[in-house]
């Protein structure tokens, strides 16, 4: 068994701080998620921090940029 939490996590963070999005997201933030559907855990982000509903269109933009810099990460790292 593979524990790869620790490959994900920094796309996390590198993705909320762009202020396009502008959530936190800590290494507790991102474990206490584990297992929950990507796209449920940007509304539960979202809700938390900015008190509302994210938009459907918000959801997918973070999750496109956050795969993004993952597979960027992934090429300068080696997966």
């Amino acid at each position: 068994l593979l524990d790869t939490m620790p490959i994900f996590y920094p796309s996390w963070p590198r993705t909320g701080q762009q202020p396009r999005f502008g959530l936190k997201i800590t290494e507790l933030d991102f474990y206490r998620l584990a297992g929950v559907p990507l796209p449920d855990m940007v509304q539960r982000l979202h809700q938390s921090q900015k008190g509302s509903e994210a938009s459907a269109d918000f959801v997918r933009d973070f999750l496109e940029e956050k795969i993004r810099l993952h597979k960027e990460e992934e090429a300068e790292k080696g997966p």
